[in-house]
């Protein structure tokens, strides 16, 4: 996939203090680096990257997020809360497609506050849980899928369901498929799949208070028009 690089400059705008570390905020689009003259490049990866970050970093570093942060994809709030030194701190929000609060999160106390994701499977007494909105997840999952020429042709199409294999750390192990659709269309969505969840974070499933292995579903449908 071609991607274009922009480089611009974005003057420092304003300065905060969180604790003991004078902080600047900064809104980009990727990634943002220091030069000499106390400016920050700009750079946008895209146009078909639509992902837009605010947040804080000291002015030490900036390399080093500290204090509130905000995520968005095509003007949609993926996430939202605090970052320390680099790390997530207090309670995050991750939205859904209808920008609403889908999971909330406590890296302080490492504790789920609250989530719209309903309980179905009796094998546990809390499902394992994707810490991401599905505005990031599934944003990313549409941008990186090609529908297979074959199934195409042939106007094949249907929701293929993936299973992501979570250990009780919290750790993906494996991904595979759960129902087939079609030999192309399955591995496409594996493929992708795959990619976008290996860097995702994940709750594991709790069953008696303990944590455990348990599988997270992934539906993707496919439709031509």
């Amino acid at each position: 996939m071609k991607r274009t690089l922009l480089v611009l400059n974005l003057i420092l705008f304003t300065v905060l203090t969180f604790g003991q570390y004078k902080t600047n905020k900064v809104k980009l689009n990727q990634q943002c680096k220091c030069n000499s003259n106390n400016q920050y490049n700009r750079i946008i990866i895209g146009p078909e990257d639509n992902c837009t970050e605010i947040f804080y970093v000291i002015t030490d570093s900036v390399n080093v997020k500290h204090g509130k942060y905000e995520s968005y994809i095509n003007d949609d709030k993926s996430c939202s809360g605090f970052y320390k030194l680099n790390k997530k701190s207090g309670i995050w929000n991750f939205y859904d497609f209808d920008g609403k609060i889908k999971i909330s999160y406590d890296f302080d106390k490492d504790s789920l506050v609250s989530s719209l994701i309903e309980d179905t499977c009796k094998a546990y007494d809390r499902q394992p849980i994707l810490l991401s909105s599905d505005v990031d997840f599934y944003s990313c999952v549409k941008k990186n899928i090609i529908y297979p020429e074959y199934a195409r042709m042939n106007n094949i199409s249907g929701t293929v369901v993936l299973a992501a294999k979570i250990d009780s750390t919290g750790k993906l192990q494996e991904v595979y498929i759960k129902k087939s659709v079609e030999q192309s269309l399955d591995n496409e969505a594996l493929r992708v799949v795959k990619t976008v969840a290996i860097d995702a974070e994940w709750i594991p499933a709790k069953k008696d208070g303990i944590s455990i292995n348990s599988e997270y579903y992934i539906p993707i449908s496919y439709a031509l028009y």
